[in-house]
Order: C-alpha cells, then sequence, then structure tokens
C-alpha cells in the first residue's frame, strides 16, 4: 500500500531561528547584543516558547552564548573566534577547491569570470556590493559542484560563523575590502588549471589573508576603543 509524504512546514521555532541569524548576519543584532526573549517574542509576533527554542539553538550551534549572569547574548566577534572558525574553514574550503578545480565546467568558470568582470568595470559606489555578489557565487559554485556529502554538510554548518564575520567585515572594510578582487582573480585562474594542488593552496591562502584582514580590523577597532575611553 501506498503512503502519502507528510510535507512538513517550518515550525515558529525554526523560523524565529532562521529570522535571528539573518538578524545577526546583516548586523540588525550587534556582537554581544543581549537577546531578550520577551522583546523578540513581540517583534516577531510569537509566543516565548518558539524564541526560547530558537535561541537554545543559536546557542548550541555556536551563534549565541550565555554570559556569567546567565544572561544569552550574540557571540561576541573577537580574534579568537575569528581564527577558531578561520582554522576550520581554511581546511575545508581548501579540500573543497582541490575538488572543484576537476569538476567546475568551462560554463561555470566564464560565468564566475563574467561576474568579477562586472565587478571592475563598475562605478565605485556599485564596485563593493558587485565585489560581494561575485565573491558569495564563486564559492556557493564551489560547493554546489562537490560530490562529497560529509564536506557538503560541513561546510553547510561552518556558513553561519562565515556569513556572520563577512557580514562584519564589508560593513566595516568599506572600499579597501576590494583587495580580495586580486585574490579572487587567483582563485579563478587556479580553478581554471585543474590542477587540485594548485587550487587547493590557492583557496588556502585567500581564506589566510581574509583571516588576517578581519583580525586587523578588530584589534585596530579595540585599540580605538581603549584610547576613546583613556
Amino acid at each position: 500500500m501506498a503512503t502519502a509524504r507528510i510535507e512538513r512546514a517550518p515550525s515558529l521555532a525554526d523560523q524565529v531561528y532562521d529570522a535571528l541569524c539573518e538578524n545577526i548576519i546583516s548586523g540588525k543584532l550587534a556582537p554581544a547584543e543581549r537577546l531578550i526573549f520577551e522583546q523578540l517574542a513581540q517583534q516577531f509576533g510569537v509566543s516565548l516558547t518558539p524564541v526560547r527554542d530558537a535561541s537554545i539553538r543559536l546557542a548550541r550551534d555556536g551563534l549565541a552564548t550565555l554570559t556569567t549572569s546567565g544572561r544569552l547574548q550574540v557571540a561576541s566577534l573577537t580574534t579568537e573566534y575569528v581564527r577558531h572558525v578561520y582554522d576550520v574553514r581554511i581546511a575545508l574550503e581548501g579540500v573543497a577547491a582541490s575538488l572543484a578545480a576537476t569538476q567546475l565546467t568551462d560554463d561555470d568558470l566564464a560565468e564566475m569570470t563574467a561576474l568579477f568582470d562586472r565587478a571592475q568595470s563598475s562605478p565605485a559606489s556599485e564596485a563593493r556590493q558587485q565585489l560581494r555578489d561575485a565573491t558569495k557565487a564563486l564559492h556557493r559554485r564551489i560547493h554546489d559542484v562537490l560530490t562529497n556529502p560529509i564536506l557538503t554538510r560541513e561546510l553547510q554548518a561552518l556558513k553561519i560563523h562565515a556569513d556572520y564575520i563577512l557580514g562584519y567585515a564589508f560593513r566595516e572594510f568599506g572600499a579597501s575590502y576590494l583587495v580580495s578582487l586580486d585574490e579572487h582573480l587567483a582563485l579563478l585562474d587556479a580553478l581554471a588549471s585543474r590542477d587540485p594542488d594548485v587550487a587547493r593552496t590557492t583557496m588556502e591562502v585567500h581564506m589566510r589573508l581574509v583571516r588576517d584582514r578581519i583580525i586587523a580590523l578588530i584589534e585596530e577597532q579595540g585599540s580605538q576603543s581603549e584610547e576613546g575611553a583613556a
């Protein structure tokens, strides 16, 4: 006897979780900002239960932390946090690039190259967003062609942390973040070479440079805050 497949709609807790993640990535919820359940429930138009459930999931996934006083807050964007995320990201993205070098099609590479060409030729007022779109598309395409489900799952679990860090970086770096354009063009060349080792090394170098730029920014802002308080 055939059975009908039951499609389950996202629960309220899932919807609240997705909304909280989006607010954290976009900066609407700032690093270390306290998560007040009553305010969130009112904002999303739900009861306290899905907000609590979503917040517990945030903490489990590392996007929220408990303070010594027992309050839940958005994870702080510290240099240690960035290093921890990028220690893993460097390894996983390097493997992904090595596999993608033999799996990306010529059409894939041509499409990605066109996106970066558009970013280079755009007016300065648009180039920053064009580059961001191009870099996201390139990394997404690398992930999409992977045939290793374990690697895909781990990259997906890490993505929310990477998006949180990079969302902050794009907001704070401004035009200076366009320096990564050259790194992505080098990555495209490495992928086009079809050499897994070259692709892996190029990706790892790029990831380390991104990590170091973000850490330098956090340290610089910390120094400025200390000077302002002196």
